[in-house]
Parts: structure tokens; sequence; C-alpha cells
């Protein structure tokens, strides 16, 4: 799959999942290559699908009774 990215190939869906599912196991370097790598060549629609499927099987649904919620944020202004 890093040869296809280098060589600027989309990946397929599966070759994607199977990527991502890898990922955490990449040295930070590596990982930045990779993500550089599917940015430089423009990420194509199976490659973003088969991050999503990965990634999807650790998301949770919140239950609340609000009319917003704020679910990103860095920290940096120093709030909680």
């Amino acid at each position: 799959m890093i040869k296809k990215l280098l060589n600027l190939e989309h990946l397929t869906q599966e070759e994607a999942y199977d990527l991502f599912s890898e990922f955490a196991e990449y040295e930070p370097e590596m990982q930045s290559a990779v993500l550089a790598l599917l940015r430089v060549k423009n990420e194509a629609t199976p490659e973003i699908l088969g991050a999503l499927h990965y990634f999807s099987q650790y998301s949770s649904n919140i239950t609340h009774d609000l009319d917003i919620v704020d679910i990103v944020g860095t920290g940096g202004d120093g709030i909680g």
C-alpha cells in the first residue's frame, strides 16, 4: 500500500481500511508521511470510505437534551 501511495496511486477501499488498521503501529514519521502522501495525490472517495469504516467502529453515540454540542477543540483557550 505504501508503494502505491509513493507512486501517487489511489488505494481501494479495502486497502485504505487495512492501512488505517495498521496506522497506530507506525512511527510518527511514517504516519505523517502516509497522511502527506494521501493529501498530495488528493484523497479518493474509496480511501476516505475505507478510513471512515475503520474509524467508525470506535465511535460512540452520545445522547443528550442539548440543542448543540461542541465535540472539537484544542484546549488552547484554557477553559476546562
